[in-house]
């Protein structure tokens, strides 16, 4: 799904939620999550975006969900 063509472009957002996870040892890496409430026109959406740290250093989105259902009035 196209989101800003299926539900509209960004007008708003909020950060409603973070979470740091670290693992340390010879698999390590760092795990980062952020929910955001958004604001797209009439609609509002929560959207949250997983992010992982190697152990080389580099940050790369893993995940990324839209839920339109869960903040529509």
């Amino acid at each position: 799904m196209n989101t800003v063509n299926e539900i509209g472009p960004v007008e708003e957002y909020n950060l409603a939620k973070w979470e740091t996870m670290v693992v340390k040892g010879s698999n390590a890496r760092s795990q980062y999550f952020f929910l955001y409430n958004v604001k797209r026109g009439t609609k509002k959406t929560e959207e949250s975006f997983t992010l992982e740290k190697n152990k080389d250093g580099d940050i790369k989105i893993v995940g990324y969900r839209v839920n339109q259902d869960m903040l529509n009035e």
